[in-house]
């Protein structure tokens, strides 16, 4: 199924240029194919919503379109054969408009939900090759939760090299204490990891500036100055930052060590600091490092954070930007924060001055990652976001990118090498870093 160049297409006042796809079929194939259900949309629904935008090629600004159906009449609502063909007749109208969407069922809004371009990304950034990357232990993902959390170097070293085999450009590393498992910030453990990580494969390690919920910026900025990593996160603002809820989920029997249902209870009056004060040490010490910053996203107003310290003169694009969705406290994980996150980016970057990725936390990670796949944004995974391959199956991280990558592979993404995600970014190389 090819895609081929149409016509002009009006897009916020101005020109943008339009693809149409050549089989509007590949929309439901697509729908069924990514396992959401349109029978989810059967029972007392109220409304169907179909949402789209795309971007104007000299202006970089999006325009939304929005059809939605309040209170869908009932004679639909009693057959969901009528429902089906209805929600694959609008399927298949947009599928005609733009070839490249995004589809998600959610029982709870009852909606139906279509993303897609209308214009230049679709043939500019759409087909430049995928960042995966994977952040493989995290310090909020207790032991508690799955078997298959590394916790000692060796484990999330040989977890790093088996990503790397399976599609991944990049891991975002954390350590961890070797006895108990804890978030730990020394920055000999974190040389130890990189040096295995960086002897058995030729992957971006990017090292957490995030830390632990316990950890002072102080202590989680340690590593940097003296690993000199090619990458490493950049936190952009303080907020509410609760897994709280994960300790409810699980029982006494599953517990691992004695820290973790209190680790997890005590985050609902966790404040995450990111204080404008400890960002400029931040960005003053990742440039003299070398190190390019991974700015972590979590809200519309950190994007603005990243303005201001554009104007102090810290931070210069192009920006590598981590928009971070589904973490308690910060915005959700939807199709409709996706696209503010990225129509704020483009407004205050302009869209030739950043790459983005994107992270959907818990169940959210493939709804996120097929957005982002269509949207020319890149993809990261792993156990510290989620530890479920589907439903009730629990993933290695490897599985988790070799499902990125083979979804990347049904919507025509190829993906990148390690060496040259290095050139997308723009960084320094291995052999620059003191690991």
């Amino acid at each position: 199924m090819g895609f081929m160049p149409e016509k002009r297409f009006g897009a916020g006042g101005e020109r943008g240029f339009c693809w149409f796809q050549s089989q509007a079929g590949l929309a439901v194939q697509l729908f069924f194919g990514l396992g959401f259900r349109l029978r989810w949309l059967g029972s007392a629904m109220e409304r169907l919503s179909v949402f789209g935008y795309g971007m104007s090629r000299e202006g970089a600004r999006f325009a939304r379109i929005r059809v939605r159906f309040v209170r869908v009449c009932p004679w639909i609502l009693g057959d969901r054969r009528r429902l089906a063909g209805l929600g694959s007749a609008i399927t298949a109208f947009f599928a005609a408009l733009a070839g490249k969407f995004y589809l998600t069922g959610n029982r709870k809004s009852t909606k139906l939900c279509l993303c897609y371009f209308i214009s230049n990304p679709l043939a500019e950034n759409l087909m430049e090759k995928l960042i995966i990357t994977t952040a493989l232990t995290g310090a909020v993902t207790v032991p508690a939760q799955s078997p298959h959390l590394p916790l000692t170097p060796d484990e999330i070293a040989n977890d790093a090299i088996a990503c790397a085999d399976a599609g991944a450009a990049a891991v975002h590393i954390h350590g961890r204490n070797p006895q108990d498992a804890r978030p730990d910030s020394d920055p000999e453990l974190f040389r130890e990891i990189a040096g295995k990580i960086k002897a058995g494969s030729d992957l971006i390690v990017n090292i957490t500036t995030g830390g632990g919920m316990t950890m002072t910026p102080q202590e989680r900025l340690r590593p940097i100055p003296l690993l000199r990593p090619e990458v490493a996160s950049f936190n952009l603002g303080s907020m509410n930052f609760s897994v709280h809820k994960v300790a409810e989920r699980l029982g006494d029997a599953d517990w691992r060590f004695d820290w973790e249902k209190t680790f997890l209870e005590d985050s609902i009056d966790n404040i995450f600091p990111n204080t404008f004060g400890s960002m400029t040490v931040f960005a003053k010490t990742m440039a003299a490092s070398g190190t390019a910053p991974e700015f972590e996203a979590y809200d519309l107003g950190h994007l603005h954070n990243l303005k201001f310290l554009e104007r102090e003169g810290l931070a210069r694009p192009p920006y590598w930007i981590q928009f971070v969705l589904g973490v308690l406290g910060g915005l959700n994980a939807s199709a409709r924060s996706l696209v503010n996150m990225v129509d704020t980016a483009n407004d205050l970057f302009g869209r030739d001055n950043y790459r983005w990725s994107v992270i959907g936390v818990g169940r959210h990670v493939f709804s996120m990652a097929v957005m982002a796949i269509t949207m020319g944004g890149h993809v990261r995974v792993g156990l510290e976001d989620n530890v479920y391959l589907s439903r009730h199956v629990l993933a290695t991280n490897a599985q988790l990118v070799e499902k990125a990558a083979r979804l990347a592979g049904e919507l025509g993404r190829p993906i990148a090498s390690p060496d040259e995600a290095r050139q997308m970014l723009g960084l320094k190389g291995l052999d620059e870093v003191e690991f």
